[in-house]
């Protein structure tokens, strides 16, 4: 993967590794990508049809764009709100008797 592309195109696909998503793809971190590949997963943001449908249905609950175009930029900026909602629940713990 030429690195350059890569960065110019950053927010065109998602990039996973060991430890889940990485929501900022920096140039330094494309040579870690180039080291060790197999710790890596890249998927593009490509949805259509039903796939499509439900994360417009985010966007509209979320009085968001559906005019926008899927890519890095625009899924975490679906996805923050929900992430943000849910770090501040309150943890609940659970007894013996549930």
């Amino acid at each position: 993967m030429d690195s350059n592309f890569s960065f110019i195109k950053r927010d065109d696909f998602a990039i996973f590794d060991e430890d889940g998503y990485i929501p900022d793809l920096l140039s330094d971190y494309l040579e870690m990508i180039a080291k060790y590949p197999e710790k890596h997963r890249i998927k593009t943001f490509d949805i259509e049809g039903v796939k499509l449908d439900i994360f417009n249905s985010y966007r509209i609950f979320l009085n968001q764009s559906t005019d926008v175009k899927l890519n890095n930029v625009s899924f975490i900026e679906t996805i923050k709100p929900f992430i943000v909602f849910t770090k501040g629940l309150k943890s609940t713990r659970r007894t013996q008797n549930d």
